[in-house]
């Protein structure tokens, strides 16, 4: 029988996992912020949460997401991508 191990570094999905490392989890996945990391990347994530709140809240006032992100309409991006793949293609 193989024994487990408390307060060890671990490999989780091909991720370095240490003890005190922070792992967070939503409906998107998880990430794993290394203890040393954490206090820089926390305002990051902070302003993530609000801006989710945000985009939250106008959707309930009936925004969509299409104006709330600003999506160009679909033949706009097609342009767009036209533009790309010719300029793309030169050399």
């Amino acid at each position: 029988m193989e024994r487990g191990a408390v307060n060890a570094s671990m490999v989780f999905a091909g991720v370095q996992v240490s003890p005190s490392d922070l792992v967070l989890g939503d409906d998107d996945g998880l990430v794993v912020i290394p203890r040393a990391d954490a206090e820089q990347r926390i305002h990051a994530a902070l302003a993530m949460v609000k801006a989710e709140e945000e985009w939250k809240r106008a959707i309930s006032s009936g925004a969509t997401t299409v104006d709330l992100f600003k999506v160009p309409p679909a033949e706009s991006r097609a342009e767009t991508e036209t533009g790309v793949a010719a300029h793309a293609g030169r050399s």
